[in-house]
């Protein structure tokens, strides 16, 4: 920081080595990591994961009434498991 208060003239390469070292410090043992959780489903039904929607979306509270009577319409002409009744 300069004395205007800005840092127009300093020149970023002049700490280098030391901020290899920070960065070499600083990275994180989980880097590599994706930052979200990757689900791999192999089986299961479109019903159990419009309902783990459903949850997810109550506990963000957002109304979730169409997707429920989506479900609920489904279940009435399908059967739960995809069986003509």
């Amino acid at each position: 920081e300069n004395e205007r208060g800005d840092y127009s003239s300093v020149n970023p390469d002049d700490d280098k080595d030391n901020s290899d070292s920070v960065n070499k410090k600083s990275k994180s043992k989980h880097s590599d990591c994706p930052k979200y959780p990757v689900l791999t489903r192999t089986r299961g039904s479109i019903l159990n994961l419009m309902e783990e929607v459903v949850k997810v979306g109550l506990t963000m509270e957002y109304n979730m009434d169409g997707c429920i009577k989506d479900i609920t319409e489904i279940v009435e002409s399908q059967g739960e498991f995809g069986v003509n009744r």
